[in-house]
């Protein structure tokens, strides 16, 4: 029988840990097989699917997880597997499963930007931040047609600034 992993325990000295720990990596390959996704299958298929039986419609090799809006980025929509009432990003559990390494409070970064493609070939660790700093999009409202350039109003001039170790330099 399919049990949920015991919970870590947290100190209460430590910083809340930006993502939710995962379950053992045993208990996820009990639950999950990592399959490739085509290209015309993003968005339809999160990369995982079931290998035991689910209450409902949910029958085994069906995919597992479904699109939900990222409540830290609002336009962006993600993968999230649901399982013994915990909520888990798909990219992660993939991570972990085909790496045997756990990101812990890493970001787990798709190479080629889409979030929907979690194929393993296309997740890495943002071990620094650095990547997540330099590989952005230009926002729809930019008026510069350069990331991360501004107009200041106060100053009446253009503005530039990059991230070095996690602090803006201007």
């Amino acid at each position: 029988m399919h049990q949920h992993p015991e919970a870590r325990s947290t100190c209460t000295t430590r910083p809340m840990p930006k993502y939710k720990p995962l379950p053992s990596l045993e208990w996820l390959r009990e639950l999950f097989e990592v399959v490739e996704i085509p290209s015309d299958k993003f968005g339809k298929w999160s990369g995982l699917v079931w290998k035991i039986e689910r209450r409902g419609t949910r029958g085994i090799g069906s995919v597992a997880g479904s699109l939900q809006r990222n409540p830290r980025k609002h336009d962006r929509v993600e993968w999230v597997v649901r399982s013994y009432g915990s909520s888990y990003y798909v990219s992660r559990v993939i991570y972990y499963i085909i790496h045997n390494t756990d990101p812990g409070d890493i970001q787990v970064d798709h190479e080629d930007r889409n979030p929907l493609n979690n194929n393993p070939w296309n997740l890495r660790l943002d071990v620094d931040g650095s990547i997540q700093g330099v590989d952005r999009f230009m926002r729809r409202d930019n008026a510069s047609g350069a990331v991360g350039v501004y107009w200041n109003r106060e100053r009446s001039k253009w503005m530039a600034y990059v991230y070095v170790e996690k602090r803006r330099k201007y």
